[in-house]
């Protein structure tokens, strides 16, 4: 591990993507060059040289318009294996290519034209296609896989684990973004503790307390000292999840802790040294909120000299059958069934069919019932009731209820109750929290998001 800890940020992109000698590799567009050919920007060039690119006119976007009709974060390329993917991100004036508008992501090849407001633009892909590396491993941690997708982010983060630098990490809801940060902490030879904060579910109130510490008597209910979570996390490292839900005006509070291991407690004026790895986690697109003003630029910069992109689970269904299988030994380790039971060929080609919006966490929840419903004998495709695939009758909805043992029964039953009631209600109140909190009974907004949360619907109503 020597000398990795000093390696210059600007350098950290470079050095995940060299693969070592010997070390298995795949190839990806590593470069393009983006053209304007029409509007106020005719006739600049811009070399984009990472894996997604946010062009806009907002602050902290990686192609920088000034063209009026460009929005702050207009659109996004991201490079992929041998193509580009151009997505629009909510702009005003859209994109065009050709006469019609595009409403969802398309794949460009060289040459492609394409115009965002009265911007033309020409895509030049050239020859740019590098090699990257992936990892002999089929674990890191608690995560396990054998796709291209899996073993790349296992290499990834085998170089970063043992780096003092922060880590951001995002992905959609269920990918795991907790497990990555939890094997990096493992991986980097740490020995202080690993601390979560829930940055979502912190009360505007007393968030700088949480984040930073208060002493005794600096404010009402504060009766005795008390460290926040970054002393908390002294000598190991903290997971600061959800870091996008935190609310602007919040921001500012991580600044010296993050950037400088210093935090002063309120009501106190000493300052305090930490030494502590931060890891950050968001199914938020950032890049994409910097530029509209959502989220700190200055504090972005802070918390990702190094991006880690979790792949949602449709971008390696190869590994379902090593996660279900996985998934199964867990159990059998906690005791929870007897067991492993055996997935039948025509239980594993339905597991491959579903497009699992809820990524491995979804896919762990199907496994677990169904090796319930499977009880002495093997899971076959009966057994594999998804989310997106509902139950058909009532009568097979009682069955898979009354196979479950009660906990886990009552569980799913208050959770699907939990779940049409708060969609009904955030339906009714037009998406309004804080009104849907109030016709809830619930005394304050943090209780009703933090239920929101526990059964995964805040994505869907901030």
């Amino acid at each position: 591990m020597t000398g990795t800890r000093d390696i210059p940020a600007d350098r950290l992109t470079e050095t995940l993507q060299v693969p070592k000698p010997g070390e298995a590799v795949r190839h990806r567009l590593r470069r393009i060059e983006l053209e304007v050919t029409g509007g106020a920007d005719a006739g600049r060039r811009f070399e984009v040289a990472t894996e997604r690119a946010v062009c806009g006119r907002g602050e902290g976007v990686d192609v920088k318009l000034t063209d009026s009709s460009i929005s702050a974060a207009h659109f996004e390329l991201t490079l992929v294996d041998g193509a580009v993917l151009l997505r629009d991100l909510d702009s005003h004036n859209g994109i065009w290519v050709g006469r019609g508008r595009i409403d969802q992501r398309i794949v460009l090849i060289d040459g492609a034209e394409f115009q965002a407001g009265r911007c033309h633009f020409r895509l030049h892909m050239g020859e740019q296609v590098a090699d990257v590396p992936l990892s002999e491993r089929s674990t890191f941690g608690n995560l396990c896989g054998t796709s291209d997708a899996a073993r790349e982010l296992f290499a990834a983060l085998e170089r970063v684990a043992p780096w003092h630098l922060a880590v951001l990490v995002l992905g959609e809801t269920g990918t795991g973004k907790e497990e990555v940060a939890r094997a990096i902490h493992a991986a980097s030879g740490r020995a202080g503790p690993f601390v979560v904060m829930d940055c979502g579910a912190l009360a505007p109130q007393l968030a700088e307390g949480a984040i930073l510490g208060f002493s005794k008597g600096a404010f009402t209910g504060a009766t005795t000292d008390h460290p926040g979570c970054f002393e908390e996390a002294d000598g190991g490292t903290l997971l600061l999840d959800e870091i996008g839900e935190l609310p602007l005006e919040l921001q500012p509070k991580l600044q010296r802790a993050v950037d400088r291991g210093e935090v002063i407690r309120v009501n106190e004026t000493r300052i305090r040294k930490v030494d502590v790895r931060v890891v950050s986690a968001t199914l938020r697109d950032l890049p994409t909120d910097v530029a509209n003003g959502r989220f700190r630029h200055d504090l972005y910069q802070r918390i990702a000299p190094i991006v880690l992109r979790v792949p949602p689970l449709r971008d390696r269904t190869e590994d379902i059958a090593v996660l279900a299988q996985h998934f199964l030994w867990q159990m059998v380790q906690e005791k929870r069934i007897d067991r492993m039971p055996v997935v039948s060929e025509d239980a594993m080609v339905r597991l491959r069919s579903l497009s699992w919006p809820g990524n491995t966490r979804q896919l762990k929840q199907t496994i677990q019932r169904a090796a319930y419903l499977a009880q002495h004998g093997g899971i076959t495709r009966h057994e594999i009731i998804a989310e997106d695939n509902p139950v058909p009758t009532k009568a097979l909805a009682d069955e898979v209820l009354y196979a479950l043992p009660l906990p886990e029964a009552l569980e799913r039953m208050r959770a699907a109750l939990e779940t049409r009631y708060c969609d009904r209600l955030l339906a009714e109140t037009g998406g309004d929290i804080d009104a849907a909190a109030e016709r809830a009974g619930y005394k304050s907004r943090k209780g009703f998001r933090d239920l929101l949360r526990r059964i995964d619907r805040l994505h869907l109503w901030r």
